[in-house]
């Protein structure tokens, strides 16, 4: 893809992009395990999710629902994953599938965005996509639901980068078929962002150094951007990758959040010129709250959630869970694919990257550093293997030489 087709038709691009220009994890398990080839978005680009009809007992609500959404679904209607389409009409009858909405697949898989609902749906996969199942429990709506609400929060406190953005995930409902609970969540396709007025374009972050798949010898977006000396191209490291992580250590240090911000779980928001002008994030559920750093930081809103993915100093592996998501999650995951494939594996180059990311780490945030990482100098991750159902816990590995803190 050309930087040009993104300029001519954002929202078609994006769409683009989050299927096709993504190389998927350093595992490449995003490769291995997928839905159904008719709805693979490698392969397709629409997907029609069902609605379901429970004519006994409707499904429970959550959150805020649009009107849009409960137009749509009336009290009795839940969306559902089109390859469970079989499972729960064996169940429920034929006759319980009202209508279907035309959605566009994302790289996530079980996401679709419903371009007439002007949302996203992430819908209950149960069965494993890339290393670990796709199930979405009631308590993961709840979490998004909250998370959400500390989001709005820690924009309006204005404390944290003011590139935050976020895709809020407003409500979700659950119902019952047979023996398994079927869910899903609303997230919305407008971004909230301090700056979302000068945003032109919107790039998931793995395609910034992705490979297109039907142009697979185009260069990549930032390589571009670079060579044409455009916006964040001038100098990618002080304009992209350092305000990536200065809003992901504001956010964990200051407002006692801390994402999962792996390359699928973000986007980055530019204005006309290819200046960064937010880091939106996706996937809430999975962020963590802090309740330490939040009682540290006197933030006194309430985490209705809690104690799902709550974190707190005494708890087993608390400092080493900071670790795991910065050294493992965002650098592994996106700064250091990102910067070998920009400097084409030159060794010395991206060491040198890594130094001025390390050097503003600790200028800025080498206190809360030393009071929230681990005190033995390593870093720590998981193995990148595919996850059974039902391990609840896995053992961290510990690595020498954290580079970028």
């Amino acid at each position: 893809m050309n930087i040009l087709d993104i300029a001519n038709a954002p929202v078609q691009a994006l769409d683009y992009m989050d299927r096709l220009i993504n190389d998927g994890p350093p595992s490449k398990m995003f490769f291995a395990n997928n839905v159904s080839l008719q709805y693979n978005p490698l392969l397709v680009d629409q997907v029609n999710v069902d609605i379901v009809s429970f004519f006994d007992t409707p499904p429970k609500k959550y959150g805020d629902e649009p009107e849009i959404i409960s137009k749509t679904l009336g009290e009795n209607g839940l969306f559902i994953h089109p390859d469970f389409h079989a499972r729960a009409g064996a169940i429920l009858g034929e006759d319980c599938f009202k209508i279907s909405c035309e959605g566009v697949p994302t790289s996530s898989s079980r996401t679709i965005r419903l371009p007439q609902l002007q949302c996203y749906i992430k819908l209950h996969y149960p069965a494993t996509l890339g290393r670990v199942s796709k199930a979405l429990s009631r308590q993961d709506i709840l979490n998004s639901i909250d998370v959400t609400n500390a989001l709005y929060h820690a924009i309006r406190r204005g404390v944290v980068s003011p590139l935050l953005g976020f895709f809020p995930e407003v409500s979700g409902r659950g119902a019952t078929i047979g023996d398994s609970e079927f869910t899903f969540t609303v997230r919305k396709s407008c971004a909230e962002a301090q700056r979302a007025e000068y945003i032109k374009y919107i790039v998931p972050a793995f395609s910034l150094y992705g490979k297109d798949y039907k142009n697979p010898h185009d260069p990549t977006l930032l390589a571009q951007l670079i060579s044409n000396r455009i916006g964040v191209g001038c100098a990618y490291v002080e304009k992209l990758l350092i305000p990536v992580v200065d809003c992901y250590l504001s956010l964990l240090f200051l407002e006692g959040l801390q994402h999962e911000m792996h390359s699928q779980n973000f986007l980055l928001g530019f204005d006309g010129k290819w200046e960064l002008q937010a880091i939106i994030l996706r996937d809430l559920e999975s962020i963590q709250k802090d309740l330490t750093i939040r009682s540290d930081n006197r933030i006194k809103e309430r985490i209705e959630s809690y104690p799902s993915r709550c974190l707190w100093r005494g708890q087993e592996n608390y400092e080493v869970k900071h670790s795991f998501m910065y050294d493992h999650k965002l650098f592994e995951f996106f700064i250091k694919p990102l910067v070998e494939k920009t400097e084409k594996n030159n060794i010395e180059r991206c060491t040198e990257v890594y130094r001025e990311i390390q050097g503003f780490v600790r200028n800025k945030y080498s206190a809360q550093i030393n009071e929230y990482f681990p005190k033995d100098g390593m870093w720590y991750k998981f193995d990148d293997v595919i996850v059974a159902q039902g391990i609840k816990r896995r053992l961290f590995l510990q690595c020498p030489h954290p580079a970028i803190r």
